[in-house]
């Protein structure tokens, strides 16, 4: 996954061979993918066909591009689900057992699948067998695993479809990780899903299958969550919350978060 010809991992940085004109990368679960030149490329695991080149067996440890997709503009991958916009469309391919590649099933998909009834997309996200996107309007959609109520839609049924995310607009940047999803809409940040660790930055219930506005932060313009943990950019910095096992809120601490804390940059 590291893209440099060879299996052996590094402890430090190494050029990816052979792409240039980068303009977005994704790792997750030992695969990686980049949009270059306009153009997809995946490498490393793909047990699940995550790679999108036609077959569900072997590793690749150079960039192959999708030959299938075309002006690409955004690309995610995670636990053996890759998606990507191309020519302003969401493609998925790859773990389909929640529904999260697409049209209709669960069966698991070697090359890119135009997801109906999304168009105009501007930002894709996927991770644990869910799938969100945003599009030009300003409108969130999530398809997939529901367990946690992290597709928005109001229920807790997972979805082969994509389902508007209900009372949320002026969207501009979603992520879903680990059975939780957050945006950023008109500046403010929401989440949504599965709260077991704090990830809604408040304490309250479990799980929430409505988009929940967020307290502490103000002016959003960015939004991460995963494994429990949520991280935000604000007009005063960079704020987490939530899990904090290994330190990864950025405080100072190890101990897990339940209001938005601003993580503490090096002098």
């Amino acid at each position: 996954q590291l893209g440099s010809e060879t299996p052996t991992s590094s402890a430090t940085p190494l050029m990816v061979a052979g792409l240039s004109g980068v303009t977005a990368v994704s790792t997750g679960y030992d695969t990686t993918c980049a949009v270059a030149d306009r153009k997809a490329y995946c490498w490393g695991d793909n047990g699940d066909g995550q790679l999108g080149n036609g077959s569900a067996t072997g590793e690749v440890a150079m960039p192959r591009q999708i030959s299938q997709l075309a002006d690409v503009t955004a690309i995610d991958t995670d636990d053996g689900t890759t998606c990507a916009i191309a020519g302003g469309d969401v493609y998925c391919w790859g773990r389909a057992d929640e529904g999260q590649v697409g049209p209709g099933n669960t069966s698991d998909v070697v090359t890119p699948t135009k997801i109906d009834g999304i168009g105009k997309a501007t930002a894709v996200t996927t991770d644990a067998g869910t799938v969100c996107a945003t599009v030009s309007g300003g409108d969130a959609y999530c398809w997939g695993d529901n367990d946690s109520g992290q597709l928005g839609d109001g229920g807790s049924t997972s979805a082969t479809t994509p389902q508007k995310v209900r009372d949320l607009s002026k969207v501009t940047a979603i992520s879903t990780g680990a059975n939780t999803t957050c945006a950023v809409a008109g500046g403010d940040a929401y989440c949504w899903g599965s709260n077991s660790t704090g990830q809604f930055g408040q304490e309250g219930p479990s799980s929430v299958s409505t988009p929940q506005k967020l307290s502490g932060v103000a002016d959003v313009t960015d939004i991460s969550t995963a494994e429990g943990s949520t991280c935000a950019v604000d007009g005063g910095g960079v704020f987490c919350w939530g899990a904090n096992t290994y330190g990864q809120v950025g405080d100072g601490s190890t101990t897990n978060r339940w209001t938005p804390a601003q993580v503490q940059l090096p002098k």
